[in-house]
């Protein structure tokens, strides 16, 4: 099954839905035993609102303005009611989703895949050129057909997901042992690493040593620096 951003954005909908944390799992991991070990690091880390992995640390470098311009731009907005529609919405990726245009996608394409949003956001962190930003953006708004998509592919690239799912410790297990999961998943209060644990047992092993590496470490807790009193003279 290739993972595509519809199919992504239906399942944190559904998420999204219940407030019931164990729902949420099981959404989850019916949807994960559905895809590939190459689409399930991107469904975690893009249900973690993360363009890259934690490791990872290249940026997007793309503000709200830049997005903004690139969908006024695409749909011949008008700025003044765009803006009114994101107030009444509270954030982008909902306005959008009001205001988005329902097209079938061109034959033979199933639409956007989470793999073509990754290679999009790749070439986004190769430039500085915030022209050419704004030329990728509007090619990559412009192949979401269905609403839901371009809601979605703004909550990624802001990080701001909105369903629940992710908590503040990161969308999946640390980068320990099967034999250790349970324990480490308790301990992220993750919907998504709950729901990798609901994958059947001979997958667990390949599957959490290839995907934990998207987001190793994303469990750790940053702990203040001590910094001694003769040292303080030094920074102040």
């Amino acid at each position: 099954m290739t993972a595509t951003l519809l199919d992504f954005a239906r399942v944190n909908d559904a998420a999204a839905a219940t407030r019931k944390k164990l729902e949420k799992q099981a959404i989850f991991s019916t949807y994960l035993r559905r895809l590939s070990e190459a689409d399930l690091r991107l469904a975690v880390r893009f249900a973690a609102g993360r363009p890259f992995a934690a490791t990872d640390e290249r940026v997007l470098n793309v503000g709200g303005a830049l997005v903004w311009d690139a969908v006024v731009s695409l749909l011949s907005l008008d700025p003044v009611k765009f803006h009114d529609t994101v107030v009444r919405n509270g954030e982008i990726g909902e306005a959008l989703s009001a205001i988005w245009p329902d097209r079938p996608p061109p034959a033979p394409r199933l639409g956007i895949t989470l793999l073509d949003v990754s290679e999009a956001f790749d070439d986004l962190s190769s430039t500085g050129v915030q022209a050419r930003k704004r030329e990728m953006l509007n090619d990559l708004f412009d192949h979401c057909t269905h609403p839901r998509e371009a809601a979605y592919l703004a909550k990624i690239i802001f990080r701001d997901m909105r369903t629940g799912v992710q908590e503040a410790s990161g969308a999946a297990p640390c980068n320990v042992s099967s034999r250790r999961v349970g324990r480490a998943a308790l301990r992220c209060c993750s919907t998504v690493a709950w729901a990798w644990l609901h994958l059947p047992r001979k997958l667990r092993p390949p599957l959490l040593r290839r995907a934990s590496a998207a987001t190793k470490g994303s469990c750790s807790r940053t702990r203040p620096r001590r910094t001694h009193p003769a040292d303080a003279g030094r920074f102040g």
